[in-house]
C-alpha cells in the first residue's frame, strides 16, 4: 500500500448554519418511518457480469486478527478540501472483498492502525462521508441485499466491482470511490442513545426521486447531511455496537497532529458508542 505525504495543518471552520442543519436532521431521524433499502440491483438495467472472489466467511474476531497479520488492503488519499486529513480510497478489503464490520470491530481496527502507523486514525463522520462521495472520481450505487445471508457480502461486492469496471473500462488506479456502503460514524447522537452506534451512508445522486414502500410511506433516499446528495441511511442509532451486515463497510480517516476531524457539529464524542 502507498501512503501519501501528509499535508500541513489547517484550521477547520464550522458554520453555525451547518450545525443547525444537523439538528434538523436529528429531529427528522426520530420522526421518520423505518428507513427503506435502496432498489435491488435485479430491478435495474443489468450490466456485464464480473467474476467476484470467493464468499467472505471471516468472523469479526478473524477480521481483527487478519488486520494484525497485515492482510487489510487499503490506501490513504487526501480528503479534498481538508488539508491534513486522509481517508481510505475505497472501503478496506481482505482477500479482495470489502469487509463487513461492526462498530466494535471498527473501533478495534482504529486502535490497531493508530498503534502500527504512529498517527491518529479515526472513524469518519457524516460530513466526511459526504465529502468523499461529492468528490469521488468514481461513484457507484449501493444496491440492497439480504442482510441475513453471508452470500450477500459477495453479491454486494460483485455489484460494486461491476459498476467500477463499467465506469473505468477495467482501468486500474481509478482514485477515490464513493458509494461503497455505510460507515460507523462519530456523532453526538451516540450520547443521546447510550449503547447504540451511529451508522450513515448508502449515497445516491441528489436527483434520485423519493421511493415509497408497500404502505405508501416514504422509503428514501433522503438528503445527505451536507445536502449535496441523498442517502438511504441518514444518521441512525438503530444498532448496537456488535451489529454487522454486508452494508457496513470500513472506511477510516488519518489526521495530522492538531487537525480536527471534519464535522458539521462540534463533536463531543471520541467513541462510536457510549
Amino acid at each position: 500500500m502507498s501512503i501519501r505525504t501528509l499535508l500541513p495543518l489547517a484550521a477547520l471552520g464550522v458554520a453555525g448554519v451547518a450545525v443547525a442543519a444537523v439538528a434538523r436532521q436529528r429531529n427528522r431521524a426520530s420522526e421518520l418511518p423505518p428507513i427503506g433499502d435502496p432498489p435491488r440491483e435485479d430491478t435495474m438495467t443489468p450490466i456485464s457480469y464480473l467474476e467476484a472472489p470467493r464468499p467472505f466467511t471471516l468472523s469479526q474476531a478473524e477480521i481483527i486478527q487478519a488486520v494484525r497479520d497485515g492482510r487489510l488492503d487499503y490506501r490513504w488519499v487526501d480528503l479534498p478540501g481538508y488539508p491534513g486529513v486522509e481517508v481510505f480510497e475505497d472501503a478496506a478489503k481482505i482477500d479482495g472483498l470489502r469487509i463487513p464490520v461492526s462498530a466494535e470491530t471498527t473501533a478495534a481496527i482504529v486502535e490497531l492502525l493508530t498503534s502500527s502507523l504512529g498517527a491518529r486514525v479515526s472513524p469518519t463522520t457524516p460530513l466526511v462521508e459526504d465529502v468523499i462521495y461529492d468528490n469521488a472520481d468514481i461513484r457507484v450505487k449501493p444496491f440492497a441485499q439480504n442482510v441475513a445471508l453471508m452470500q450477500s457480502v459477495r453479491d454486494f461486492n460483485a455489484s460494486i466491482e461491476r459498476q467500477i469496471a463499467k465506469a473505468t473500462s477495467g482501468r486500474p488506479g481509478w482514485g477515490l470511490v464513493g458509494g461503497v456502503g455505510k460507515s460507523w460514524v462519530l456523532s453526538n447522537l451516540a450520547l443521546e442513545h447510550p449503547g447504540r452506534a451511529v451508522n450513515y451512508g448508502f449515497h445516491w445522486p441528489l436527483s434520485t426521486p423519493m421511493g415509497r414502500d408497500q404502505k405508501g410511506r416514504e422509503a428514501g433516499p433522503w438528503p445527505s447531511v451536507n445536502g449535496k446528495s441523498k442517502v438511504f441511511q441518514q444518521p441512525s442509532w438503530a444498532h448496537n455496537p456488535s451489529h454487522s451486515d454486508y452494508s457496513q463497510t470500513l472506511r477510516l480517516c488519518r489526521l495530522d497532529a492538531g487537525v480536527a476531524l471534519p464535522s458539521l457539529e462540534p463533536l463531543r464524542v471520541e467513541r462510536l458508542w457510549t
